[in-house]
Parts: structure tokens; sequence; C-alpha cells
């Protein structure tokens, strides 16, 4: 009879171990053009390591973005920016995005790329996804599910957005992330100050091991 409950004890923690999962998160590095202060008129933003819903994002002691409008010269155009992941099993990515100026419509994109072929796009669309900085300027709404003001200083504000991927993305490698931007100065241009991805590792070795050693001392003990 012990050695059913021990042996019930045993299935019941390795399913344990498998089924729990909790998602890490990491930060990724970007090309930047400006700093964040720059793009949120000349106001003192959040410094350091700061956690915006949930999500750790390493903002650094001056941080910085990328903003569409200098990267076009303050013209009309396309312009992109690719951000270089290379992890495997993502699951989400959380972005900070925030626009000058702002208008509803579609002018704004993220595109996934996976080393499978995998690819996903999720269109920014403004006074839903992404807003103006600025409070009581231009587009002031967000949905409040995928995006969520998560800072606010003065009349500013950041936003943060999350973008849940398709499940084929979690047995690929996530390559890059494209941010792409066409629209214009007085109309709308985005800025990026973070990007976090996440993913749930699978159970570790040192855990299987531990119940392989754990199993090995219920089939010694049976054999006694």
């Amino acid at each position: 009879m012990k050695d059913k409950i021990f042996l019930l004890f045993f299935i019941l923690a390795f399913m344990a171990g498998v089924v729990y999962a909790e998602t890490f998160y990491k930060n990724v590095a970007f090309s930047t053009n400006i700093t964040l202060q720059s793009c949120i008129n000349n106001y003192a933003p959040p410094t350091g390591n700061v956690t915006f819903g949930g999500v750790p994002f390493s903002l650094g002691s001056t941080p910085m973005s990328w903003n569409s409008s200098v990267a076009a010269g303050g013209g009309a155009g396309t312009v992109n920016l690719d951000i270089q992941v290379n992890l495997f099993g993502i699951t989400e990515v959380h972005t900070l995005i925030s626009t000058w100026w702002g208008t509803t419509g579609n002018y704004a994109s993220l595109t996934f790329y996976g080393s499978g072929g995998t690819t996903y796009t999720k269109s920014l669309y403004g006074n839903s996804d992404i807003r103006d900085y600025l409070n009581g300027s231009y587009t002031n709404s967000i949905n409040g599910t995928t995006t969520t003001q998560v800072w606010s200083g003065s009349i500013y504000r950041i936003d943060k957005q999350t973008i849940l991927l398709p499940t084929a993305f979690q047995s690929e490698t996530l390559v890059s992330i494209r941010l792409s931007d066409w629209g214009n100065n007085s109309l709308q241009r985005t800025f990026l100050s973070g990007v976090a991805v996440g993913y749930v590792p699978e159970p570790s070795t040192w855990m299987l091991c531990f119940f392989a050693f754990l199993g090995l001392g219920f089939l010694k003990k049976r054999n006694t």
C-alpha cells in the first residue's frame, strides 16, 4: 500500500512539474535615434529597471527611443525598424509604442518573422492600439486590453502593447520584428521605447533528473 502511495505521489509530482508554466521575460535591444525625453516634450521619463503591467523593462539611465519621424527626416514615406531577436519559443511580445500627432486608422504595423517561415503582422490602429503621448491632443483612446497605459507624468503618458503570437512560433525561433510606419508629420508618427519578449521554458533538465532519481529509489525499494 505504501509503495502504491509513493508511486502515486511520484506521478502527480512529475505531472505538476510538467504542467506548471511560468512566463519569463527578456528585453530586446534595438536601434535608437532620439532620447525618450525628447519624444515627450523634454519631460523626465522613467529610468532604470521598471515593471510595466507585470513585464520588466530595462530603460537605462538615459532612456532612448526609435522615432519614425526622425527616421524619415521629418518628411513623408514609409520607414522600417528591424529588431533582431533570435530567441526560441516566444509566446508573447510587449512593446512601448506611442505617437507624435495621431489619427484613427492604420498607419503602422509590427511584423514577426519565425525561423520556420511563420510570419504574423499586427496592425496598429490609432485610438485603439496606439495614441498620442500628450493627453488631450490628437488621439486619446486605447482599447484597455491589449494596449494599456503604464506610466503618466504631468500631461504625458506611455502605453504598452501586448501581442500574443500564433502557436506556430512556439516551435520556431523568433528571428526578428519589423516596425513599419507609413504616416507623416502632423498626421501620425510612432516612437518605440521598449521591447520585451515572453516565453515559457520546457521542464528543466534538473527537474526531470530529480524525478528520475525518485523513480529509481522507488524501484530499488521494491526489489529489496
